[in-house]
C-alpha cells in the first residue's frame, strides 16, 4: 500500500484533512487531494490514480456519481464513497456506478485499511482476468495453444468448422 496512488476528493476541508491523516497513518503518502468538482474533473483528464476515495456530496450541487459518470465509469479504478449523510436513494444511485465500497466519514483506521486492501485486491484480480480476454485457447494436435486475438489474421468458415489463420499456421476448430 506504500506505493498506492490515491485521489481523495471532498469539498469539506476538515474531512479532507482528517482522511489524509488517516491515509498517512496507513503509510499511504502518495495522495492527491482535491476539494471541488471542477478541479477533480480537470485532474482526471490527465491523471488516473490507483484508487479514488470520493465524497458523495460535492460542491455546487454536484455529486460523486456525476464525477464517476463523466470520468471514471469504464476505468479499472476502485472507488470508495464516503459520506456523513445518506439514505436509500443515495445508496441506490451509488450502486448504479458500481463502487467498491461505501463508508462513513468517521470510519476507523482498521476499517479504512480493510476497505483499501480489498479494493486493491479486486483491482489486481480484475486486471488479471482482463489480460485473459486478449487470448483464446485452441487445440493443436495433442497440445493446447494460447493464441493472441490480435495476431489472428483471418477466420475462414466451412460448415461447422472454423479455421483460424495465425502467423502462417492454421488452427481448426
Amino acid at each position: 500500500m506504500k506505493y498506492l496512488e490515491v485521489l481523495l476528493i471532498d469539498d469539506d476541508e476538515l474531512h479532507l484533512e482528517i482522511m489524509l491523516r488517516k491515509l498517512n497513518s496507513l503509510s499511504i503518502s502518495n495522495v492527491k487531494c482535491v476539494n471541488n468538482y471542477k478541479d477533480a474533473c480537470l485532474l482526471l483528464e490527465t491523471y488516473m490514480p490507483d484508487l479514488v476515495i470520493l465524497d458523495y456530496y460535492l460542491d455546487k450541487g454536484h455529486t460523486g456519481v456525476d464525477l464517476i459518470k463523466e470520468h471514471l465509469l469504464n476505468q479499472n479504478v476502485p472507488i470508495i464513497f464516503v459520506s456523513t449523510f445518506y439514505g436509500k436513494e443515495v445508496f441506490d444511485e451509488i450502486l448504479n456506478v458500481v463502487p467498491v465500497d461505501f463508508i462513513p466519514k468517521n470510519v476507523s483506521d482498521f476499517e479504512l485499511e480493510k476497505v483499501i486492501r480489498l479494493a486493491t485486491a479486486k483491482k489486481k484480480d480484475k486486471a488479471a482476468n482482463e489480460k485473459l480476454k486478449d487470448f483464446i485457447f485452441v487445440r493443436y494436435g495433442r497440445e493446447i495453444k494460447k493464441l493472441n486475438v490480435m495476431e489472428i489474421e483471418y477466420i475462414s468458415v466451412d460448415g461447422k468448422y472454423l479455421t483460424l489463420h495465425v502467423a502462417g499456421k492454421k488452427y481448426l476448430i
